[in-house]
């Protein structure tokens, strides 16, 4: 088999990272953007590791600081430069709500997590909190 190029990505600062689960990788980038790629493996003996971008989420309106991801409850956390922590639902790769601070030269968001035992309470307060 003849491995080619099948996208290229240049000029893009990768400023996060997070595995969702073995297959899906987000990433979070100066660009503004939250990425899901797909990661593969070939059952060959050869490196057989592939990635390919699946989506490309956009809400923040600065650099993405962090990023945090739940398979089990298909959810995905960015936290941006712009003072937002967004939610995305990660089967669907789409905006679902957000935070922003109150705040006119809010800092930014530096930090999300995911509580894996909190996840059901906490997503409908997230659409309360928002200001």
């Amino acid at each position: 088999m003849v491995e080619q190029t099948v996208q290229v990505v240049e000029g893009i600062a990768c400023t996060c990272a997070t595995f969702a689960d073995s297959d899906n990788l987000i990433t979070g980038s100066e660009d503004h953007i939250v990425r899901l790629w797909h990661v593969s493996r070939s059952n060959s003996g050869s490196s057989g590791l592939g990635i390919s971008l699946s989506n490309m989420m956009r809400m923040h309106r600065d650099t993405i600081l962090c990023v945090a991801a739940s398979r089990s409850w298909s959810v995905v956390v960015s936290g941006s430069k712009d003072g937002s922590a967004a939610l995305w639902d990660l089967n669907r790769a789409v905006y679902t709500r957000s935070i922003w601070h109150r705040e006119r030269d809010a800092v930014g968001v530096h930090l999300v997590a995911i509580n894996e035992s909190t996840v059901r309470a906490a997503v409908p307060l997230l659409g309360l909190l928002s200001y």
